[in-house]
């Protein structure tokens, strides 16, 4: 059924690709295809999504279990399967009195600890108060990531 989804998006995306077009159809465009969260806008109105090829999207996210997934890492389920533990991305957000168990133990003492120190060290490479081998400020620095 995937395979079937993905076709049908496939082709609705060659067919609808002239916004003028798309919003001459639907003058209410923007309303349907629109958030607002405080400040914040969300405005997809000015690409060839449509309502049905939203539709398929959305059913193609229930097929693959996405509502399911993000239930299981809001919980502190081990979803990442390659490393058999959990994906802590909302732990690093969630503010200080929020608690996110994984194997039955709060891991949010342990994430603001750290944030804690990674702040300090930030500050101090800022400030000049940590500085390089040869003990001048840092000029340039990597951030290398991961996930």
């Amino acid at each position: 059924m995937r395979q079937e989804i993905w076709t049908e998006l496939s082709a609705l995306a060659r067919a609808h690709t002239d916004i003028r077009a798309i919003f001459a159809a639907d003058p209410a465009r923007f309303d349907g295809f629109s958030a607002r969260f405080g400040d914040i806008l969300l405005d997809v109105s000015r690409t060839s999504l449509t309502r049905e090829s939203l539709a398929r999207l959305l059913d193609l996210a229930a097929q693959a279990g996405v509502e399911a997934q993000r239930d299981a890492m809001f919980a502190g389920e081990k979803i990442n399967i390659t490393e058999n533990r959990a994906v802590l991305h909302t732990a690093l957000r969630a503010p200080r009195g929020t608690r996110v168990l994984v194997d039955g133990v709060d891991v949010m003492p342990a994430v603001h600890e750290t944030l804690e120190r990674l702040f300090a060290f930030a500050q101090g490479v800022r400030t000049g108060a940590i500085a390089a081998t040869n003990g001048q400020p840092f000029t340039d620095i990597v951030n290398i990531g991961i996930g």
